[in-house]
C-alpha cells in the first residue's frame, strides 16, 4: 500500500483493488508498535480473567508439579496470580469481588473449558449479576489443529476440514461444525479422533459465543435486570 504503484493482491480485481486504496488513502500511518496493540480493549466497568492449569517438571527426576494460573485485565491494568489451583482460585474469586464482579462489573472468564473450570464458574461466579464463561480461541483452535491432523487423509485434506470447522467455530457456529465432522465420517483416517473432537466440542458448544447475526450456540452468560433504586 505504500508503494507508489501497488499491485492487486491475487483474487483482487483491479476495481475494488482502486476502492480499497482510496479508502486507505486517508488512514494515519502508524508505526509497528501501535499496530501489534490493534484489537478491542477492555472498557471501565469490564474484566477479562483467565484460568488454566499447567504442568512443570521438579527437581528431582520424573517428577511433576500441577500449578494452578490466572490472569485478571480491567481497564486500568492486569495481575498475574500462580500457586496451587485451589488458592489461585480462592485469590482470583476475591480479586474479582474486589475489581466489583459482585456487584456491577461485566466478568469474562476464559478457559479450555474442562471440568473443573466449569464446576468453579458454576459454584463460584455463575449467581453474580454479569457473568460469563467462554471456551478460548487458542484452546479451540489448538484441539481442532491436533485432531484434524490425525482424522484427515494427507495434509491438504487436514489442512481443508481444519479450515471449514475454524470458520464455523468463529463464528460460534458449533451445530454446522459437527455436521462437517459426521459428514466426514466415511473418509476419516481416524474414527476414535473424530469421535473424540466432536464430543470436545458438544460438551463446550454452550461456551462458545456466537457473533451477532450468526446461528450457533450462546455461552454461559448471566446479566440479570438492575433493580431500580428507591
Amino acid at each position: 500500500m505504500t508503494q507508489p504503484d501497488p499491485k492487486p493482491p491475487a483474487g483482487i480485481t483491479a476495481r475494488d483493488w482502486a476502492r480499497v486504496r482510496q479508502a486507505r488513502q486517508a488512514d494515519t500511518p502508524a508505526p509497528a508498535e501501535a499496530l501489534r496493540q490493534l484489537g478491542p480493549q477492555v472498557q471501565p466497568g469490564e474484566v477479562v480473567a483467565s484460568v488454566d492449569e499447567v504442568v512443570v517438571r521438579r527437581p528431582e527426576k520424573r517428577r511433576f508439579l500441577e500449578l494452578g494460573t490466572a490472569y485478571v485485565r480491567t481497564a486500568g491494568g492486569y495481575r498475574y496470580l500462580s500457586g496451587s489451583l485451589e488458592m489461585v482460585l480462592r485469590q482470583l474469586v476475591l480479586l474479582l469481588r474486589l475489581c466489583g464482579g459482585n456487584v456491577e462489573t461485566k466478568v469474562v472468564l476464559l478457559g479450555d473449558g474442562a471440568r473443573w473450570i466449569r464446576r468453579f464458574f458454576q459454584e463460584r461466579l455463575a449467581t453474580w449479576p454479569r457473568t460469563a464463561l467462554f471456551l478460548d480461541w487458542y484452546h479451540c483452535r489448538k484441539k481442532c489443529y491436533d485432531l484434524t491432523s490425525l482424522i484427515g487423509r494427507g495434509r491438504k485434506a487436514q489442512a481443508a476440514l481444519l479450515g471449514l470447522l475454524l470458520k464455523h467455530l468463529w463464528r460460534g457456529q458449533v451445530p454446522e461444525a459437527l455436521d462437517i465432522l459426521e459428514e466426514y465420517r466415511p473418509q476419516a483416517k481416524n474414527l476414535e479422533k473424530l469421535d473424540e473432537l466432536i464430543n470436545y466440542l458438544s460438551n463446550r458448544r454452550e461456551f462458545i459465543p456466537q457473533l451477532p447475526g450468526t446461528s450457533g450456540a450462546a455461552s454461559i452468560h448471566r446479566e440479570r435486570p438492575r433493580r431500580k433504586r428507591q
